[in-house]
Protein backbone atom coordinates (compact mmCIF):
# COMPACT_ATOMS: atom_id res chain seq x y z
CA UNK A 1 0.00 0.00 0.00
CA UNK A 2 2.94 2.35 0.57
CA UNK A 3 3.79 2.38 -3.14
CA UNK A 4 0.18 3.18 -4.02
CA UNK A 5 0.01 6.00 -1.50
CA UNK A 6 3.31 7.46 -2.77
CA UNK A 7 2.13 7.35 -6.39
CA UNK A 8 -1.14 9.04 -5.52
CA UNK A 9 0.62 11.69 -3.48
CA UNK A 10 2.78 12.56 -6.50
CA UNK A 11 -0.28 12.78 -8.72
CA UNK A 12 -2.05 15.07 -6.26
CA UNK A 13 1.01 17.35 -6.20
CA UNK A 14 1.40 17.34 -10.00
CA UNK A 15 -2.26 18.13 -10.61
CA UNK A 16 -2.28 20.78 -7.89
CA UNK A 17 -5.52 19.31 -6.58
CA UNK A 18 -7.23 20.34 -3.39
CA UNK A 19 -8.79 17.16 -2.05
CA UNK A 20 -11.25 19.14 0.01
CA UNK A 21 -13.37 19.67 -3.10
CA UNK A 22 -15.62 17.02 -4.64
CA UNK A 23 -14.16 17.23 -8.15
CA UNK A 24 -10.65 16.77 -6.81
CA UNK A 25 -11.71 13.74 -4.79
CA UNK A 26 -13.17 12.15 -7.92
CA UNK A 27 -9.95 12.78 -9.84
CA UNK A 28 -7.83 11.24 -7.11
CA UNK A 29 -10.09 8.20 -6.74
CA UNK A 30 -9.99 7.75 -10.54
CA UNK A 31 -6.34 6.71 -10.45
CA UNK A 32 -6.15 3.13 -11.67
CA UNK A 33 -3.63 2.23 -8.87
CA UNK A 34 -6.39 3.21 -6.42
CA UNK A 35 -9.30 1.69 -8.34
CA UNK A 36 -7.41 -1.61 -8.22
CA UNK A 37 -7.35 -2.07 -4.40
CA UNK A 38 -10.89 -0.68 -4.08
CA UNK A 39 -12.24 -3.30 -6.45
CA UNK A 40 -9.99 -6.11 -5.18
CA UNK A 41 -11.47 -5.80 -1.69
CA UNK A 42 -15.10 -5.27 -2.77
CA UNK A 43 -15.64 -7.29 -5.97
CA UNK A 44 -15.85 -10.98 -5.11
CA UNK A 45 -14.57 -12.07 -8.50
CA UNK A 46 -11.28 -10.22 -7.89
CA UNK A 47 -10.45 -11.26 -4.33
CA UNK A 48 -7.89 -13.89 -5.35
CA UNK A 49 -5.98 -11.63 -7.75
CA UNK A 50 -3.01 -9.44 -6.86
CA UNK A 51 -3.46 -5.69 -7.01
CA UNK A 52 -1.20 -5.38 -10.11
CA UNK A 53 -3.33 -8.03 -11.83
CA UNK A 54 -6.54 -6.26 -10.85
CA UNK A 55 -5.17 -3.02 -12.27
CA UNK A 56 -4.62 -4.79 -15.57
CA UNK A 57 -8.26 -5.92 -15.50
CA UNK A 58 -9.47 -2.31 -15.59
CA UNK A 59 -10.54 -1.83 -19.20
CA UNK A 60 -10.48 1.88 -19.99
CA UNK A 61 -11.36 1.30 -23.63
CA UNK A 62 -14.66 -0.32 -22.74
CA UNK A 63 -15.93 2.61 -20.63
CA UNK A 64 -19.28 3.84 -21.91
CA UNK A 65 -20.27 7.49 -22.18
CA UNK A 66 -17.07 8.65 -20.53
CA UNK A 67 -13.82 10.48 -21.20
CA UNK A 68 -10.76 8.28 -21.22
CA UNK A 69 -7.40 10.03 -21.55
CA UNK A 70 -3.75 10.05 -20.53
CA UNK A 71 -2.80 13.32 -18.89
CA UNK A 72 0.49 14.77 -20.20
CA UNK A 73 3.16 14.62 -17.53
CA UNK A 74 1.24 12.35 -15.18
CA UNK A 75 2.56 8.98 -14.13
CA UNK A 76 -0.76 7.12 -14.11
CA UNK A 77 -3.51 6.63 -16.65
CA UNK A 78 -6.71 8.31 -15.51
CA UNK A 79 -10.36 7.38 -15.81
CA UNK A 80 -12.27 10.55 -15.01
CA UNK A 81 -16.05 10.89 -15.09
CA UNK A 82 -16.89 14.39 -13.89
CA UNK A 83 -20.40 14.26 -15.37
CA UNK A 84 -21.08 10.72 -16.47
CA UNK A 85 -24.81 10.72 -17.09
CA UNK A 86 -27.36 8.00 -17.64
CA UNK A 87 -30.47 9.49 -19.19
CA UNK A 88 -33.77 7.68 -19.52
CA UNK A 89 -36.83 9.42 -21.09
CA UNK A 90 -39.40 10.37 -18.49
CA UNK A 91 -37.00 9.95 -15.57
CA UNK A 92 -34.55 12.16 -13.76
CA UNK A 93 -30.82 12.29 -14.34
CA UNK A 94 -28.28 10.21 -12.44
CA UNK A 95 -24.70 11.42 -12.33
CA UNK A 96 -22.08 8.85 -11.41
CA UNK A 97 -18.82 9.87 -9.76
CA UNK A 98 -16.80 7.14 -11.46
CA UNK A 99 -17.92 4.39 -13.82
CA UNK A 100 -15.76 1.85 -15.62
CA UNK A 101 -15.57 -1.82 -16.54
CA UNK A 102 -13.23 -4.65 -15.68
CA UNK A 103 -12.56 -7.81 -17.67
CA UNK A 104 -11.58 -10.90 -15.70
CA UNK A 105 -8.35 -12.64 -16.76
CA UNK A 106 -9.88 -16.11 -16.50
CA UNK A 107 -10.25 -16.83 -20.18
CA UNK A 108 -14.00 -16.24 -20.11
CA UNK A 109 -13.71 -12.51 -20.91
CA UNK A 110 -16.27 -11.84 -18.20
CA UNK A 111 -17.05 -8.15 -18.00
CA UNK A 112 -18.24 -6.37 -14.86
CA UNK A 113 -19.47 -2.78 -14.71
CA UNK A 114 -18.29 -0.75 -11.71
CA UNK A 115 -19.57 2.50 -10.23
CA UNK A 116 -17.73 4.18 -7.34
CA UNK A 117 -19.27 6.97 -5.28
CA UNK A 118 -17.57 9.12 -2.64
CA UNK A 119 -20.13 9.98 0.03
CA UNK A 120 -19.05 12.57 2.59
CA UNK A 121 -22.25 12.34 4.65
CA UNK A 122 -23.28 8.80 5.49
CA UNK A 123 -26.64 10.02 6.85
CA UNK A 124 -27.93 12.39 4.14
CA UNK A 125 -31.49 12.27 5.48
CA UNK A 126 -32.66 9.34 3.36
CA UNK A 127 -31.66 5.70 2.93
CA UNK A 128 -28.28 5.58 1.25
CA UNK A 129 -28.96 1.92 0.47
CA UNK A 130 -32.05 2.90 -1.52
CA UNK A 131 -29.97 5.37 -3.49
CA UNK A 132 -27.36 2.68 -4.11
CA UNK A 133 -30.07 0.33 -5.37
CA UNK A 134 -31.26 3.07 -7.73
CA UNK A 135 -27.74 3.63 -9.08
CA UNK A 136 -27.16 -0.10 -9.55
CA UNK A 137 -30.52 -0.46 -11.27
CA UNK A 138 -29.50 2.29 -13.70
CA UNK A 139 -26.28 0.44 -14.42
CA UNK A 140 -28.37 -2.61 -15.32
CA UNK A 141 -31.05 -0.85 -17.39
CA UNK A 142 -28.47 1.21 -19.31
CA UNK A 143 -27.13 -2.04 -20.77
CA UNK A 144 -30.24 -2.55 -22.92
CA UNK A 145 -29.28 -2.48 -26.61
CA UNK A 146 -25.62 -2.22 -25.53
CA UNK A 147 -24.88 -5.48 -23.70
CA UNK A 148 -28.21 -7.30 -24.07
CA UNK A 149 -31.46 -7.11 -26.01
CA UNK A 150 -35.13 -7.86 -25.38
CA UNK A 151 -35.55 -8.90 -29.00
CA UNK A 152 -37.36 -12.21 -29.39
CA UNK A 153 -35.07 -13.17 -32.28
CA UNK A 154 -32.06 -13.07 -29.93
CA UNK A 155 -31.72 -16.40 -28.13
CA UNK A 156 -29.53 -14.91 -25.38
CA UNK A 157 -31.49 -11.73 -24.66
CA UNK A 158 -31.36 -11.03 -20.90
CA UNK A 159 -28.67 -13.65 -20.34
CA UNK A 160 -26.13 -11.13 -21.66
CA UNK A 161 -26.72 -8.69 -18.79
CA UNK A 162 -23.39 -7.90 -17.15
CA UNK A 163 -22.95 -7.93 -13.39
CA UNK A 164 -22.73 -4.48 -11.76
CA UNK A 165 -21.24 -3.17 -8.55
CA UNK A 166 -22.11 0.22 -7.09
CA UNK A 167 -19.41 0.87 -4.47
CA UNK A 168 -19.92 3.65 -1.92
CA UNK A 169 -17.02 5.07 0.08
CA UNK A 170 -18.70 6.50 3.18
CA UNK A 171 -17.21 9.01 5.60
CA UNK A 172 -18.55 10.46 8.86
CA UNK A 173 -20.10 7.08 9.62
CA UNK A 174 -22.20 6.37 12.73
CA UNK A 175 -20.53 4.24 15.37
CA UNK A 176 -22.49 1.11 14.46
CA UNK A 177 -21.14 1.17 10.89
CA UNK A 178 -17.57 2.47 11.22
CA UNK A 179 -14.69 0.32 10.04
CA UNK A 180 -16.74 -2.13 7.97
CA UNK A 181 -17.38 -3.25 4.39
CA UNK A 182 -20.87 -4.55 3.59
CA UNK A 183 -22.24 -5.97 0.34
CA UNK A 184 -25.93 -6.21 -0.54
CA UNK A 185 -27.11 -8.44 -3.40
CA UNK A 186 -29.95 -10.72 -4.40
CA UNK A 187 -30.24 -14.15 -2.79
CA UNK A 188 -32.90 -16.82 -3.37
CA UNK A 189 -35.27 -17.59 -0.49
CA UNK A 190 -37.44 -20.65 -0.94
CA UNK A 191 -40.98 -19.87 0.25
CA UNK A 192 -42.35 -23.29 -0.58
CA UNK A 193 -40.79 -26.44 -2.02
CA UNK A 194 -43.03 -29.32 -3.04
CA UNK A 195 -40.52 -30.60 -5.57
CA UNK A 196 -37.37 -32.42 -4.47
CA UNK A 197 -35.81 -31.72 -7.86
CA UNK A 198 -36.11 -27.96 -7.50
CA UNK A 199 -33.23 -26.06 -9.11
CA UNK A 200 -32.60 -22.44 -8.28
CA UNK A 201 -31.53 -19.80 -10.77
CA UNK A 202 -27.81 -19.21 -10.98
CA UNK A 203 -26.14 -15.78 -11.20
CA UNK A 204 -28.87 -14.06 -9.21
CA UNK A 205 -26.31 -11.59 -7.81
CA UNK A 206 -26.13 -9.45 -10.96
CA UNK A 207 -26.75 -6.29 -8.91
CA UNK A 208 -24.42 -5.50 -5.98
CA UNK A 209 -24.34 -2.49 -3.69
CA UNK A 210 -21.28 -2.29 -1.46
CA UNK A 211 -20.57 0.19 1.33
CA UNK A 212 -17.06 0.90 2.55
CA UNK A 213 -17.54 2.55 5.96
CA UNK A 214 -14.36 4.35 6.97
CA UNK A 215 -13.21 4.39 10.58
CA UNK A 216 -12.70 8.15 10.60
CA UNK A 217 -9.15 7.95 11.94
CA UNK A 218 -6.10 7.17 9.79
CA UNK A 219 -4.24 4.01 10.83
CA UNK A 220 -7.00 2.94 13.21
CA UNK A 221 -8.47 0.20 11.02
CA UNK A 222 -6.78 -3.16 10.62
CA UNK A 223 -8.19 -3.47 7.09
CA UNK A 224 -5.71 -2.31 4.42
CA UNK A 225 -8.26 -0.64 2.16
CA UNK A 226 -10.09 1.23 4.92
CA UNK A 227 -6.79 2.39 6.45
CA UNK A 228 -5.55 3.65 3.09
CA UNK A 229 -8.79 5.48 2.26
CA UNK A 230 -8.95 7.00 5.76
CA UNK A 231 -5.46 8.42 5.23
CA UNK A 232 -6.11 9.59 1.68
CA UNK A 233 -9.47 11.28 2.37
CA UNK A 234 -8.65 12.76 5.79
CA UNK A 235 -8.53 16.32 4.40
CA UNK A 236 -11.88 15.97 2.66
CA UNK A 237 -13.63 15.38 5.97
CA UNK A 238 -12.34 18.65 7.40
Amino acid sequence: MTIIQTTLAKDIEIENLDIRYDKSVKRVLANTPLLAPITKYTVRELKNYSIPMVEKCIDANSIQVSEVFVEPGLTNRKIVNDELESKIPGEGRAIFDIRFTITLPDGSKTKIIINIEAQQKSNPGYSLLNRGIFYAARLISAQLSVEFTNNGSDKEQYDNIKKVYSIWICMDCPEDKKDSIINYSFEPHIIYQGNDKLKLYKNCDLMNITFIHLSGKPDQSHHQLISMLDTLLAKWRT
